[in-house]
C-alpha cells in the first residue's frame, strides 16, 4: 500500500482517519501494539491503611480503563486479537494487565504486613481472583462490574482471607 505524503491531522487534510492511521505503521498489528504501548502509564498504589478499601479503589480504577472508559472497547478488541498475536499479547500484558495485577499484589502484601489479612494467602492468585470479574466483563461484556457488586466481591474475599478468618484443619 503506498504511503501518503500528507502531513498534519487527518481532519485538517481531508483524509479519513482509517487511511492515515497506516502511514506510520505498515500493518494493522503494528498499529495495535503501538496503541497499547501508548496506554502504558504508571499505576498508582495508594495505601490508606485499609486493605479492603484499597482493593476496592484499585478495582474501581481498573474498571474505568478495562470496562467502562473510553479505551475499553479498544482494549477488548486487543484482548481478542492477542490470542493469535504473541507481540500484541505481550504488550497487553506488560502495559495494561501486569501493572494492575502488581498493584493488587502490593495492596494484598501490605494487608498481610499490617495484620489485616492472613499471612498464608497466595497474593498472586488472589490478585487474579479479584480482577476476574473485570476480565470477564472485557470478554463477554457483562459481569459483576457495578460499583456495589465490586464492593461485595471485595468484601467476600477479604472476609475469607482476613486475619481473623477461619482456617481449615489440615
Amino acid at each position: 500500500r503506498p504511503r501518503s505524503r500528507r502531513s498534519g491531522p487527518p481532519a485538517a487534510s481531508g483524509v479519513c482517519q482509517r487511511q492515515t492511521s497506516y502511514i506510520r505503521w505498515a500493518y494493522r498489528r503494528e498499529l495495535m501494539v503501538a496503541a497499547v504501548a501508548d496506554l502504558r502509564a504508571p499505576v498508582p498504589t495508594e495505601l490508606t491503611g485499609s486493605a479492603r478499601d484499597d482493593l476496592y479503589a484499585s478495582l474501581l480504577d481498573d474498571r474505568e480503563l478495562l470496562v467502562t472508559g473510553p479505551e475499553s472497547r479498544f482494549l477488548r478488541s486487543v484482548l481478542f486479537e492477542s490470542v493469535s498475536d504473541p507481540d500484541l499479547a505481550r504488550e497487553l500484558e506488560q502495559s495494561i494487565l501486569e501493572p494492575r495485577r502488581e498493584r493488587l499484589v502490593t495492596v494484598l502484601r501490605h494487608g498481610v504486613e499490617e495484620g489485616q489479612l492472613r499471612a498464608d494467602v497466595d497474593t498472586l492468585g488472589l490478585a487474579d481472583v479479584l480482577a476476574g470479574p473485570l476480565l470477564q466483563a472485557m470478554v463477554v461484556g457483562s459481569g459483576i462490574v457495578e460499583p456495589e457488586a465490586l464492593r461485595a466481591h471485595v468484601d467476600v474475599i477479604v472476609d475469607g482471607i482476613g486475619a481473623g478468618a477461619y482456617t481449615h484443619l489440615r
